[in-house]
Parts: structure tokens; C-alpha cells; sequence
């Protein structure tokens, strides 16, 4: 596919003297999972949902930033290539480049978007993988603790069947009022985008997109993210 150029978004920013629950207040009042942290008015890091996790489970949200866990700075060119390629090798799904004068952030689902998906007819189940699973009786601190020892995001919740699902956004959003000692059913949710395995990839991008998920449960089993559409495009979509 003839590759074109990315313009990424700003940069929404917080300093690093402020507090993880400053930090966490602020992506879900604002509806995003990552934010810039700054030192000196220089990006440091990224502070995304994951380390609100880790934080949270180790009761360590009332840390100021500077003290927390960051992703690294990885700046890019606007190629999209070379961010696909950059995002990969550094494993992080958002990177930095040059864009109207100053930095801006580039994420998966921005590369995804610009990706020419119409003719994949691959199904999904050559990029599914089986997916780890809680019981809806498991507590919530569980789920989380999945998560972070498996570097994963999305967790389905099964009992004998497909039950529902839980993110680590929906962990981080609902803190700090939310039990951890509780039953995942308390936060799950109930509505799961699950397709046959003989979908084809380009159907189950458009509905991600569509539907502004991260991941699509295959054969109620099995589970594709973002990253392994990225992925995918590196190796069969990406050529310069």
C-alpha cells in the first residue's frame, strides 16, 4: 500500500509534580487513556491506564507523578511506516513526532485508521489468540492483577459461556469509589463484540472503529486487539 503522512493530535499534559489521582481524575473526565507528563514543560513520559492500574492495585495512587511508573518518549517521523515500526520495536502503543511547530502524539488506533484495510479478506481467526479469562465471581483486584502480570488490557469473563468483559480502563475509571475486593460482575461489561472466526479482518476493523473498542472477542474464546491488527499491517500491508 502507498504510505501517506500522519498528523497525530495534541498533546493533552500534566505535570509531574501532580498527583496519580490527579492524573486519573483527568483522562476519565476527558474520555482518553494516556496523558503527557512534563517536567521543565519537557514531555518525560507517558502515564496511560495501565500504570493507573498498577498503581491503584498497589495502593500507590496517591503518589505524585513523578514518583510513578511512565512509558518511555519515542519520537517518530510521520511516516506511517516508521511509526508502525517504532511502535513495535519500542513496544508502546503511542508515539511523538514533529507536527504545525511543536510534538504530537500518535496511537494505534490512528495508525489503524489510516491503514487500507478494504481488501483483507483474511479471517480473523489467523490473528486470534486465546484469550485469558476470569470467572464474574473473581474479585476485581484479580482481574487487575491478570492484567498487569500478562501485559494485557481486555479481559473476558466467562462462566460456562461468553459473560461479559472487563478493561483496565473500566477498572480505572471507576476509582477511587470503586471496590476492589468486589466481583468483577460489578464493573463488567455485559455487551461483547464477539464474531465468528471466518470474519474477515477488514469487517472486524471497521466495527473496532465503528464502535470505539480495543478488542473483539473471536468464537467467544479467542481475542484480537489493536496490537495484532498492527501487527498484521507490518507484515502484509506496510511496504516502502
Amino acid at each position: 500500500m502507498k504510505l501517506g503522512l500522519i498528523k497525530g493530535h495534541d498533546v493533552i499534559a500534566i505535570t509531574e509534580e501532580s498527583y496519580i489521582t490527579d492524573a486519573i481524575f483527568f483522562m476519565k473526565t476527558n474520555k482518553i487513556r494516556r496523558i503527557a507528563v512534563l517536567r521543565d514543560r519537557e514531555i518525560i513520559g507517558l502515564f496511560t491506564v495501565e500504570e493507573a492500574l498498577y498503581h491503584i492495585l498497589y495502593s500507590e495512587a496517591d503518589e505524585r507523578l513523578k514518583e510513578a511508573r511512565l512509558k518511555p518518549v519515542i519520537k517518530s517521523n510521520p511516516s506511517l511506516g516508521e511509526i508502525i515500526r517504532d511502535m513495535l520495536s519500542n513496544k508502546v502503543d503511542a508515539v511523538f513526532i514533529e507536527g504545525e511547530g511543536r510534538l504530537k502524539i500518535v496511537t494505534y488506533k490512528d495508525v489503524i485508521k489510516e491503514v487500507k484495510w478494504d481488501n483483507v479478506h483474511d479471517s480473523i481467526s489467523s490473528i486470534s489468540k486465546q484469550a485469558i479469562v476470569v470467572s464474574p465471581y473473581a474479585r476485581i483486584r484479580t482481574a487487575a492483577s491478570v492484567m498487569i502480570n500478562n501485559g494485557i488490557r481486555h479481559v473476558p469473563v466467562y462462566e460456562g459461556d461468553l459473560y461479559g468483559i472487563i478493561s483496565a480502563r473500566d477498572i480505572v475509571y471507576g476509582y477511587p469509589e470503586l471496590d476492589l475486593n468486589s466481583d468483577v460482575s460489578k464493573v463488567m461489561i455485559p455487551e461483547v463484540y464477539n464474531v465468528a472466526r471466518n470474519t474477515p479482518i477488514n469487517v472486524v476493523v471497521k466495527d473496532l472503529l465503528r464502535l470505539n473498542i480495543g478488542s473483539a472477542i473471536v468464537n467467544k474464546r479467542e481475542i484480537v486487539t489493536l496490537k495484532d491488527l498492527i501487527e498484521y499491517a507490518s507484515r502484509n500491508l506496510i511496504k516502502e
